[in-house]
């Protein structure tokens, strides 16, 4: 088949003639996860939160708007008299602060998961987590995308082809037994050499 690419906000889901991957944009580049297509099994879609972007991200858009609103605070300020917006600005910096403090210490070192829950709740999205089982016990293929790209999701099921491999292998592994046989059979019988009959063999077995 021809290699299919599906865009989402999230990362790109790659179908080709062997297997299906998603590419995720969010940390690492080399955050990829793939699954045999002959591997395919139930897929399970669950609907939870979810920050686009890694989490340190929004702790520094935090702290930036709380910088801009408390510099516009302190203009204000000294021209109005009107203090609010300062307090406001300085806030959010601090907020933002104790944030960014929270996701590389608390969360990425202690494991308090403090600052994800918060970071959740003023900037997540509503998103949809897939999970596309492994029948054969290997690794699941796990993405995530936005509720609102729910539609672009492939139905996967039409993309499984059953595991011919296994039959192929059995078979030659009958036919290379049955030569051997055969060939054992022309050594006792004395039309072939015990060094003809080992050169036979491990041609048939590969070695």
């Amino acid at each position: 088949m021809e290699n299919k690419s599906i865009s989402f906000s999230t990362g790109n889901l790659n179908i080709n003639d062997k297997d299906i991957s998603f590419h995720s944009i969010n940390g690492n580049a080399n955050n990829v996860n793939t699954i045999a297509r002959e591997n395919i099994g139930h897929v399970d879609k669950q609907t939870m939160r979810l920050l686009p972007k890694v989490d340190i991200v929004y702790c520094f858009r935090t702290i930036v708007i709380g910088i801009i609103l408390s510099i516009m605070g302190f203009v204000i300020a000294i021209s109005s008299n009107f203090f609010i917006v300062l307090y406001i600005g300085l806030g959010l910096f601090f907020f933002g602060a104790f944030l960014l403090f929270s996701t590389i210490w608390l969360d990425a070192v202690l494991g308090l998961n403090v600052a994800k829950p918060i970071l959740l709740s003023i900037y997540g999205v509503d998103a949809i987590r897939v999970v596309v089982q492994n029948i054969y016990g290997g690794n699941n293929l796990q993405f995530f995308v936005r509720n609102d790209e729910e539609s672009k999701i492939p139905e996967f099921e039409n993309y499984k082809f059953e595991k011919i491999y296994s039959v192929e292998n059995k078979n030659a592994s009958a036919s290379g037994i049955d030569d051997i046989e055969k060939l054992s059979n022309l050594k006792d019988k004395g039309i072939i050499s015990q060094e003809e009959f080992e050169l036979k063999k491990r041609q048939i077995l590969g070695l």
